[in-house]
């Protein structure tokens, strides 16, 4: 307070003059730092104004009435202007530092930023107040378009129907969505400040943390695949877009993600697949019998023989025939002939390998390809073939059926054109054991 009396007093001590160059000296001082600033001499009500502060204000004189300043403060403002400053002059805050809507040359309202400081006598009473002032319009329209982005951003965010997330470099979540908290079964409360350790299954969490990893080291947006369990206890699948989110001056600050559930639609692509999968092989098979069609016997046998001459490897091919099978639908009726080629299609089946080709060629007629076995071992499979039906029983309303079936042998050579032909070989031998007396195995060569 000493320092204050004796300022005081040189006050008093000074000229006229003197004065007025004091006056000059602070009032290029001020021009010089702080352009819009005042002083408030509280003992003559008066203010004291730079120059750039009159000419924002539209003042013509630089000494005005505190009124004045006051009228040109925002009616909203006023009272809360007041009483900062009041505040300060009862020594509640070291120094004034608020924000108001002052009214420029123009009569418009400009935002700005005052900061200010108080001169006190030995008593503590303010005897001076000095207060500078800065337009901050353009920050307060800038903040304002960033709260109105915010705000749209946010609505956006919350009412979009995938999960939305946002993570900081340390992998903690520091924004949500509903639909996220909701998929998970948690509050938004308890996931802000938790990482996906927290959140999801260990194997689960390890992925995401992997995917955010990779996202970060490549600095560009990518696309992953997860697969948690969600809050109604379902696997989901979800394809998940990551990105790193960088700040203005291009530093790393997090990781954001969208996801989109693919769940249904992966089932829906599967049970597609399964569809497709049926047809073509019901476009393959026989319905009755389970074994190749005519069509697909063709297509798949001329692959092995060409694979056949290809490698030089051998190939032959049975013709078989169930012996007077219409005396089988005549004397039993046609369900229960159907349930013989049934039979008939699985005995074979156990008999024969996996590589080996059986397909119905019409009626009672099949026809069996056998990649890489010689004409020789052919007919040794057909005899088999032909023993093991004999024993084969049918039961149709309480009565067994029994059959026999005649075999016909052909062979695939090198010069062998087509399937076809090596069929007409084996339809030939066919031929010949039937007209042999039936029930048995025969080869033209």
């Amino acid at each position: 307070m000493k320092n204050n009396s004796s300022s005081t007093k040189r006050i008093e001590d000074m000229s006229k003059a003197d004065l007025l160059e004091e006056v000059e000296r602070l009032n290029f001082f001020i021009k010089a730092t702080m352009e819009h600033a005042y002083e408030w001499n509280l003992d003559k009500d008066e203010l004291f104004i730079s120059e750039k502060l009159a000419y924002f204000m539209g003042c013509n004189e630089q000494f005005i009435k505190l009124n004045t300043m006051q009228e040109s403060i925002h009616p909203d403002h006023i009272e809360s202007h007041r009483d900062n400053i009041v505040a300060h002059f009862k020594g509640r805050t070291n120094r004034v530092t608020m924000e108001f809507q002052l009214q420029d040359r123009e009569n418009k309202y400009r935002w700005v930023a005052e900061n200010g400081i108080s001169l006190r006598d030995d008593t503590g009473r303010t005897i001076r107040y000095v207060g500078t002032i800065r337009d901050i319009t353009g920050q307060k329209d800038a903040e304002d378009q960033m709260l109105e982005s915010s705000a749209r951003l946010l609505a956006i965010t919350e009412s979009a129907s995938t999960p939305i997330t946002l993570k900081d470099n340390e992998g903690r979540y520091i924004m949500v969505n509903d639909i996220f908290c909701k998929n998970r079964g948690v509050t938004r409360a308890k996931t802000i400040g938790k990482t996906v350790h927290d959140l999801y299954t260990s194997d689960v969490a390890a992925t995401i943390a992997v995917q955010d990893k990779a996202t970060v080291e490549s600095g560009r947006a990518m696309q992953f695949e997860i697969n948690p369990i969600e809050s109604d206890g379902q696997l989901h699948t979800l394809i998940s877009e990551r990105f790193p989110i960088f700040s203005a001056n291009g530093k790393l600050t997090g990781v954001g993600g969208i996801s989109i559930d693919i769940t249904e639609r992966k089932k829906q692509d599967a049970a597609l697949r399964a569809s497709e999968r049926e047809m073509r092989l019901l476009a393959n098979i026989d319905s009755l019998t389970g074994a190749k069609n005519r069509r697909s016997f063709f297509a798949t046998g001329n692959q092995e023989l060409a694979r056949s001459k290809r490698y030089k490897r051998p190939l032959s091919i049975l013709m078989m025939d169930i012996d007077r099978f219409k005396i089988v639908n005549d004397d039993f009726g046609h369900a229960a002939g159907d349930a013989v080629l049934k039979n008939l299609v699985n005995a074979c089946r156990e008999m024969l390998r996996e590589q080996d080709i059986l397909g119905r060629l019409g009626g009672e007629e099949f026809g069996i390809i056998l990649p890489e076995i010689s004409i020789n071992t052919a007919y040794s499979i057909a005899e088999r073939l032909r023993l093991q039906l004999m024993k084969l029983e049918t039961v149709s309303e309480d009565k067994v059926i029994r059959f026999t079936v005649s075999i016909g042998l052909g062979k695939c050579e090198k010069d062998t054109p087509t399937l076809e032909d090596a069929l007409s070989q084996a339809d030939r031998a066919l031929y010949k054991a039937k007209q042999e007396g039936r029930n048995r195995v025969c080869q033209e060569f």
